[in-house]
């Protein structure tokens, strides 16, 4: 009983909730991505020490260039699976949450804030992309997430709408 009370009280809080969960999976999204590319450079400095060491066993230096030619495709492939968890949980809290239509102009209003934050961070990871340590070519799905990152944000807020406004006043889906 107590445990219902502060669940619909805490929910009751979070009315128009497309600015937060927006703005919170682009800049996960942007973090995430960020320490991938700082791990691959970390990464690969450490490989070439590694490999030029010549008391380290071949057995360890294979296992080793083993790791760093097979992180840029692990490390893509779990950036897009973060990517659809995050799009995919906040379109369920969306879909959970009780709204009242009036919060959708709100919502318009906070979504061009959270494009304008968007632009800035592509902007920002493509200037970073363009250095040559930085190796962003090696990672194709995260370099396309986050150059086109106003894109992505814009399918994410018009799913969380949906999921928001399309339900009747019953609590179903229209």
């Amino acid at each position: 009983m107590i445990k219902r009370k502060m669940k619909s009280q805490f929910l009751s809080f979070k009315k128009g909730n497309v600015f937060l969960d927006t703005i919170t999976v682009s800049v996960m999204l942007v973090i995430f991505g960020l320490f991938v590319f700082l791990g691959y450079i970390i990464l690969d400095g450490f490989n070439e020490d590694f490999q030029a060491d010549a008391d380290m066993s071949v057995e360890a230096k294979e296992k080793l260039q083993t790791l760093e030619d097979s992180y840029p495709k692990t490390m893509d492939y779990l950036f897009l699976t973060f990517l659809v968890l995050f799009w995919i949980s906040a379109i369920i809290s969306s879909f959970a949450i009780d709204t009242h239509p009036i919060f959708f102009v709100l919502s318009i209003i906070l979504l061009i804030i959270v494009l304008i934050v968007g632009a800035e961070l592509s902007n920002s990871y493509q200037e970073l992309a363009e250095e040559s340590f930085f190796q962003a070519e090696v990672f194709p799905i995260i370099n396309w997430v986050l150059s086109n990152l106003v894109i992505m944000i814009v399918f994410i807020a018009i799913s969380i709408i949906i999921a928001l406004y399309a339900k009747s006043s019953s609590g179903g889906v229209i």
